[in-house]
């Protein structure tokens, strides 16, 4: 967070660095157990400087759609910002990842299967190799009774997966 904010004090219209910077209080609060309402707060403003200084980032769309998801709880204004996002991203430049999670989950929620597995087919084109999406690709796979396609997708996560070394210590 220091980085960044040093980053915004070095150049106040650094779309990038605001984006990152709100999606550090979505993960603070999904991961770290920080009060939604306090980071919030904190994401809001940031996220609105990203889309201000480049209204044509997708990134900065699809970290808004993280912080209506997750922190403020406003469905709609989450998928208008994911699907701007999604419009925005020419698949050619590289999404900050775990929003990309986030979208995947909020469409997960929605019962948007489909959009999933359309969504799917545009990552592993680009990325192949973007081993968050093989968990998401296992459960959906669950969700459709197909065990051995949920094996074979979890299985891909498994070579990004830290060792387990230290369990034989």
């Amino acid at each position: 967070m220091e980085y960044l904010e040093m980053a915004i004090a070095l150049d106040p219209e650094f779309s990038e660095a605001y984006s990152l910077f709100a999606w550090q209080y979505v993960h603070l609060a999904t991961i770290a157990g920080m009060d939604p309402k306090k980071a919030f707060a904190n994401a809001l403003p940031a996220v609105k400087n990203a889309v201000k200084y480049d209204s044509l980032s997708s990134d900065a769309y699809l970290v808004y759609g993280s912080v209506n998801f997750f922190l403020d709880y406003n469905f709609e204004e989450a998928r208008i910002n994911f699907e701007k996002s999604m419009e925005l991203n020419s698949w050619g430049e590289s999404p900050i990842h775990q929003c990309i999670c986030a979208y995947v989950e909020f469409l997960l929620s929605n019962g948007d299967i489909e959009e999933i597995w359309k969504l799917f087919d545009n990552i592993h084109r680009i990325d192949p190799n973007l081993f968050f999406m093989f968990n998401y690709e296992s459960y959906l796979h669950i969700l459709n009774d197909d065990m051995e396609s949920a094996i074979i997708a979890f299985e891909k996560r498994l070579p990004y997966s830290d060792t387990l070394d230290w369990m034989e210590k």
